[in-house]
């Protein structure tokens, strides 16, 4: 649910100006850097009940990586 949340996230801010086929790109890298962040804090042991902190990194990561290819 949170990979979801993730990839409407990343979109939300662009979504004016990006196409739509670029929209599912985005949404899909946003998800699986969720997961990646999600998997690490299980790995170093940090306790994050609602998995706020992947959300916004992955999508700190993934609009970042967006608006310097623009």
């Amino acid at each position: 649910m949170n990979g979801c949340l993730s990839g409407l996230v990343a979109i939300t801010a662009g979504c004016s100006v990006v196409e739509s086929w670029a929209s599912i790109i985005i949404g899909l890298i946003a998800g699986v850097l969720y997961w990646a962040f999600s998997k690490l804090l299980v790995k170093r042991k940090i306790d994050d009940a609602v998995d706020a902190i992947p959300v916004h990194v992955s999508v700190c990561i993934c609009i970042g990586f967006v608006c310097k290819c623009m």
